[in-house]
């Protein structure tokens, strides 16, 4: 996974150098989630597994973030079924 930790280098690297760790981690988070979603076709058993949670894990990140499997949001945050 050479070219992983490459592109990770490189988004560290382009971040501000203030910045809240915490509202970013919750946004990966939030956005790691939405990807898996997506991917399954908001089948929250299958997003789980993609991102190696326990279903009750997921769901409760699902509320913390106040997200609806079957329902995520494009790059833009618009709403798309």
């Amino acid at each position: 996974m050479p070219g992983r930790a490459g592109a990770l280098s490189e988004w560290i690297n382009a971040l501000p150098e203030t910045l809240s760790i915490r509202d970013l981690l919750e946004d990966v988070e939030k956005g790691l989630i939405q990807r898996a979603l997506s991917a399954s076709g908001g089948v929250q058993a299958e997003a789980a597994r993609r991102l190696k949670l326990s279903r009750s894990d997921l769901s409760y990140k699902l509320s913390k973030h106040d997200l609806k499997a079957g329902v995520t949001t494009t790059a833009s945050g618009d709403l798309t079924d």
